[in-house]
């Protein structure tokens, strides 16, 4: 049976279900909600049938547009149709209304099947624009397999209670299995709708006929039951005037039913404004008389003809493209992961130049490529493998070359049974005879769990934070993920400086940390020029000594890190600050540019400096300070305590 005597039915299904006195009489009109099952699988063409499925309920419901009765509210859900491998993909493309064909139109053209099959999440969002709870509302639900999402559908009845509680759903099951098919019967048992079962087109249409009927108010109250249609309706050759525009792989082949991207032009049209442009497999369009010029996509192949098309009578254009299909495949579970991200190249051999290289991301969907031989590139992070090709007129291909890749997910950790380390940064190695030490980078990452797609083989790994680091030689199998946590053995170390007495460091001392691992084959110095610090570092045992100011308070000590420990050292100096000033006779007036030094009670020098207010950090003891001016000189011995602050004039002489 052809499209168009799917559609014939159905209009004329939809428009006598518009004339009961029922409806009439209605206080306000029933909301119908649609929901069409967007997921990849709609692209598949049933045994027998020339249309995809996407295809088949799409230009049904196109026809339900043109002839819906004026007294019922329709809408329009989906779910899978935008986005691969996503199971909160569910929308309301049009909110329940009046009919408006400029509307909907362009919605129901672009109709796609892409994802998977959430129609739990579509039945949740169809749930929340039932209307009025005092006008009838109805559900159909149009899908060809279970929700794959790990979802309970069945669920989904209270939320459609809560909304509407005189909700009814009626469920069109299209060719399924039938053990899959009876798992739906609870939505319509629930709410006393109908479950259908249809296993050709001419079923699809008794179906459709029979719900849209229920759900506008004709035909009485629903008796919850399941339906294994069987008679086909009468329909009527289809005769509509109009441009018909098929494409097919090679000449004296069938039409295929992928979508085809048409665009069509005015011949002679110097702007080249484009008279109609959509997605279809065989659209039908009406143009006025006259010739045009139509182009054809299809994935990497592009055609051009012309047509007459003449006002009232019905002509058809049909194009052979030249081309073949490849889809990759079938691949395993393992293989499809590490093909997700790959970037797959197909580069003809005896390419003019100019030419373009075909390529695309992932091996998800079927290719169309004109007809010749070819290299293809598959491309993993930075690893590839090449392959060739002869595609012929026609030929839809399974290709499915060796894919010698393996994954491997890395994490690292501080301590046996801590959380991931989030500043870790990750390299990995192979085996280079020609590279310094035998082995080569090829891959980095600082994400906080890193996955490296590479070929089959050994590779050395090494995790980094701070100075912690683990090296590990992991394995990588072809098709299979290896996850791994390297453990640093790694710990945390806060340092902080705090002076006696309460007093804060002058924002002009300077302040530094050195730590110097002990014991250790590697002797690992890390520095840190600030009071406070907080340093991840491998655990053992480490020397620091601490500088502040430029005098002579330096400490040092010693600190055992354990793995996985956070450790806090709090620097507490015994020093005490002097406020020296060189002044003149008077003894109140301080000189200006005196250069000063400070000499411990040993006679070392411990300080200089060439301000004209001196201001060191000691530590606690006797000095001898001196000052030295403009022709003037002082000096004094001074005390420090610790924790004082305490100013000293020096006379000059």
């Amino acid at each position: 049976m052809r499209t168009g005597s799917l559609v014939a039915a159905i209009v004329a299904a939809v428009a006598q279900s518009g004339t009961p006195s029922a409806l009439a009489q209605a206080a306000e009109p029933p909301t119908v909600m649609f929901v069409v099952d967007g997921s990849g699988s709609m692209w598949g063409k049933p045994d027998g049938e020339r249309l995809a499925k996407l295809y088949m309920v799409r230009d049904a419901l196109k026809a339900l547009t043109a002839k819906a009765p004026a007294q019922t509210r329709f809408g329009y859900a989906s779910f899978g149709h935008r986005r691969t491998g996503d199971c909160s993909d569910a929308e309301v493309m049009v909110k329940p209304d009046a009919v408006d064909t400029e509307k909907l139109a362009p919605v129901l053209e672009k109709m796609n099947a892409r994802g998977r099959g959430p129609i739990t999440a579509g039945l949740r969002e169809a749930a929340k624009e039932l209307g009025p709870q005092s006008a009838p509302a109805s559900v159909i639900l149009l899908h060809d397999d279970l929700d794959n999402c790990q979802q309970d559908p069945c669920s989904v009845v209270g939320d459609l209670r809560r909304e509407h509680p005189k909700v009814t759903v009626h469920v069109i099951s299209l060719f399924m299995k039938k053990e899959d098919a009876a798992r739906m019967q609870c939505l319509t048992q629930a709410t006393g709708g109908k479950h259908y079962e249809v296993t050709t087109q001419a079923q699809l249409t008794q179906a459709l006929e029979e719900t849209i009927r229920l759900a506008s108010g004709d035909g009485g109250a629903a008796k919850a039951e399941t339906v294994a249609v069987r008679a086909p309706v009468p329909v009527v050759a289809e005769t509509k005037p109009g441009v018909l525009l098929t494409a097919s792989l090679a000449a004296g082949q069938q039409p295929i039913e992928l979508p085809v991207r048409w665009r069509i032009t005015k011949s002679g049209d110097a702007s080249g404004a484009v008279v109609w442009e959509g997605d279809e497999a065989a659209p039908l369009i009406d143009l006025p008389t006259g010739r045009y010029d139509v182009e054809a996509w299809l994935g990497f192949v592009k055609v051009k003809s012309s047509v007459d098309a003449v006002a009232g009578q019905r002509r058809t254009l049909a194009l052979p493209m030249g081309a073949g299909t490849v889809k990759f495949g079938p691949l395993t579970p393992k293989s499809a992961s590490v093909m997700r991200d790959a970037l797959v190249t197909f580069r003809k051999v005896d390419a003019a130049p100019g030419d373009t290289m075909a390529v695309q991301r992932g091996a998800e969907q079927e290719v169309a490529l004109v007809a010749g031989s070819y290299i293809v590139t598959v491309a993993v992070g930075g690893q590839r493998i090449d392959r060739g090709m002869t595609l012929k007129p026609g030929d839809r291909l399974s290709f499915q070359p060796t894919l010698n890749f393996g994954e491997i997910e890395l994490t690292a950790i501080a301590g046996a049974g801590g959380p991931p380390d989030i500043d870790a940064i990750f390299t990995v190695f192979e085996d280079d005879p020609d590279a310094p030490q035998g082995r080569r980078e090829i891959a980095r990452s600082a994400a906080t769990k890193p996955r490296f797609t590479l070929p089959a083989g050994t590779y050395y790994v090494v995790a980094r934070s701070g100075n912690a680091e683990v090296r590990e030689r992991i394995t990588v199998k072809p098709g299979e993920t290896e996850a791994k946590a390297l453990t640093l053995d790694a710990g945390l170390l806060s340092i902080s400086v705090k002076l006696p007495g309460g007093n804060r460091l002058d924002p002009n001392d300077h302040v530094s940390h050195r730590l110097e691992r002990l014991g250790a084959e590697s002797k690992d110095v890390i520095h840190a020029s600030r009071p406070s610090a907080q340093l991840k570092l491998a655990a053992g045992r480490y020397r620091l000594e601490t500088r502040i100011g430029l005098g002579n308070v330096l400490l040092e000590r010693e600190i055992d890190l354990k793995a996985g420990a956070r450790e806090q050292v709090v620097i507490e100096p015994p020093a005490g600050l002097v406020i020296l000033r060189l002044v003149d006779a008077s003894g109140v007036t301080a000189l200006p540019d005196v250069a000063w030094n400070v000499r411990d009670a040993k006679g070392k020098l411990v300080w200089m400096s060439n301000q004209s207010e001196a201001r060191p950090l000691l530590l606690a003891g006797r000095y001898v300070v001196t000052g030295v001016g403009r022709q003037r000189r002082g000096e004094r011995q001074v005390e420090v305590r610790a924790g004082e602050v305490r100013s000293y004039d020096l006379p000059s002489q």
